[in-house]
């Protein structure tokens, strides 16, 4: 038979396994997902003439000030993100060209946002030549083509972002968190069988 001692120092081990185990799953369970861009690292990318094509790709963190400060590498427009708002801005007149694909695509680049789930014109947007037929998007992608569309100096586009109310914990955070508690409850009801085993001795 094991001395007191040590059955005591296991089933301590067995409780402190337990709860290491619990808080490995809490501290390596992902960071809470936002639902707006402040802070995000977002990737823009221009593609002509195709979307196969890439022209420009950088990537930024969204804070104060404008992101893009060249637009298919033209000073004259600029692109803006913040909140829940894109803002693109022109300085002078001019068209796409009518490629198949002439625009940008903004994605999540750590999944540190909650999905996307609309993206609209804001009434505020001056620049009439563009539509909702011009946008597309994914849970973690805006796609904008505006190949053949005339701009003007002075016009704005304002799209407003939607994102998806709350992020949900991955598989695997699920699985250690189960496996944490049921260490735990293992643990207890071991020590509660090994209580009433020496009080009936």
């Amino acid at each position: 038979m094991k001395p007191v001692w040590l059955l005591k120092w296991g089933r301590r081990m067995k409780t402190i396994l337990a709860l290491a185990t619990v808080a490995t799953a809490l501290m390596s369970s992902p960071a809470s997902a936002q639902a707006d861009f402040t802070g995000a690292t977002i990737n823009y990318s221009y593609y002509f003439p195709t979307t196969g094509d890439l022209y420009t790709s950088t990537n930024y963190v969204v804070g104060p000030g404008v992101e893009v400060l060249n637009v298919a590498n033209d000073p004259a427009i600029t692109l803006d993100i913040s909140g829940n708002t894109i803002m693109v801005d022109y300085y002078r007149s001019a068209n796409w060209s009518n490629f198949l694909f002439n625009g940008w695509v903004i994605s999540d680049q750590i999944n540190g946002l909650n999905d996307i789930t609309g993206v609209t014109i804001n009434p505020s947007s001056t620049w009439l030549a563009f539509n909702q037929s011009n946008i597309a998007f994914t849970a973690d992608s805006i796609t904008v083509n505006w190949a053949a569309l005339n701009f003007s100096s002075g016009d704005r586009l304002l799209l407003d972002v939607t994102f998806a109310a709350g992020g949900v914990p991955e598989p695997s955070t699920w699985a250690m968190m189960l496996l944490g508690f049921g260490c735990v409850g293992f643990a207890m009801r071991r020590r509660r069988n090994t209580t009433s085993f020496a009080r009936s001795a």
